[in-house]
């Protein structure tokens, strides 16, 4: 899989230079995934994803009917659905607690209903560090947490609002570069 780096960072970062720039090694940005066969990648920075699953392109060949096949496999489409709002939710509910965290440092508070908001978001974002069974599983929104510095806020946040429980992961390591 030679220079599939070169293929997949230029859609994360919009740079543009991308034909010059130092890319990350994919060994590096590989994300972990579940069942994905050696061929497949998920490359990630700290706030995209690009996915490189063959198996999931639909031959150009194909007729209708074979397109139309039940499959016993995930589709492309239906993964990328998930991993793209999965990651738009983990983004936004931690810029809300980043938000949080600033005013209480700043020696404020926060109106009740923006408490209850900012709480629900500490609540949604640890299940998703946790790996809980109540959310989606990926281990992308971890890594994400994680590869943002996060954790540290939405601890930080969960104790401001004496919310219980131990912020750890309960899947299997989620960061995949060491």
């Amino acid at each position: 899989m030679p220079a599939l780096e070169a293929d997949l960072e230029p859609q994360l970062t919009w740079r543009p230079y991308w034909q010059t720039a130092e890319l990350h090694p994919l060994a590096e940005r590989r994300l972990r995934t579940r069942r994905a066969p050696a061929g497949h990648v998920l490359y990630g920075l700290t706030s995209g994803r690009a996915v490189w699953f063959p198996e999931g392109f639909a031959a150009a060949n194909a007729d209708e009917n074979e397109r139309l096949k039940p499959k016993k496999k995930i589709s492309l489409s239906c993964y990328h659905h998930n991993l793209t709002f999965a990651s738009l939710q983990t983004e936004s509910l931690a810029r809300l607690i980043e938000l949080a965290q600033q005013v209480w440092m700043r020696g404020q508070t926060l109106a009740p209903p923006v408490q209850r908001l900012v709480r629900a978001a500490a609540g949604i974002l640890g299940k998703t560090y946790g790996g809980d069974s109540t959310v989606y599983s990926s281990f992308s929104p971890a890594t994400q947490l994680e590869d943002n510095g996060w954790i540290a806020t939405l601890a930080y946040v969960r104790n401001q609002l004496n919310m219980p429980g131990v912020l750890h992961k309960e899947r299997q390591k989620s960061n995949p570069y060491g």
